[in-house]
């Protein structure tokens, strides 16, 4: 018997089934046991599209979660350049007030410029902080659904009898 004549008997059955007067044994949506053997049998009929389908978007959101942690990194390293620049101006400026020696009491204009910009390198550096924190979540959130949708499609490749794929990430 071929795979087409057992899925044209399966529709058959199918359709004697949904045709029927009425549920016998355990009232609406009951299938039988028979009806349910049947199907296992007719199981094991290639589902290679599907699986390609399945693997294809697994493959993508593979790809995805190591962008999101790519960018990640990217992030770090931006934050870290630019807190770095912010600490080495702060250091200056205050280089620059302790060059001015005794004239620091003085609290005349160029230490008043010193300490404004040393106000506004802390505010930059707060403000940097809090970017990178709002970036980090963004992008945290992002690679939090990409990483369920991933493992919806696993829990889907399973339960279609593909138990085979790999449920690691291989990054």
């Amino acid at each position: 018997m071929s795979e087409d004549d057992s899925c044209s008997q399966k529709d058959e059955y199918v359709r004697s089934l949904l045709t029927a007067p009425s549920y016998s044994g355990g009232g609406y949506g009951f299938c039988s046991p028979s009806y349910l053997e049947y199907v296992d049998t007719c199981s094991s009929v290639s589902s290679s599209g599907v699986e390609r389908m399945l693997g294809a978007k697994i493959s993508r959101s593979e790809d995805r979660i190591e962008t999101l942690i790519e960018a990640i990194d990217k992030r770090r390293l931006i934050k870290e350049e630019n807190l770095y620049g912010i600490e080495k101006d702060l250091c200056a400026c205050q280089n620059l007030l302790f060059e001015m020696g005794y004239k620091i009491y003085r609290r005349d204009r160029d230490w008043a410029s010193l300490e404004t910009k040393k106000i506004d390198l802390e505010r930059d550096r707060r403000m940097e902080q809090s970017a990178y924190f709002r970036d980090l979540t963004l992008l945290g959130k992002e690679l939090r659904d990409t990483l369920e949708y991933r493992q919806s499609i696993l829990d889907k490749t399973q339960m279609l009898g593909g138990g085979k794929m790999q449920n690691e990430i291989q990054l």
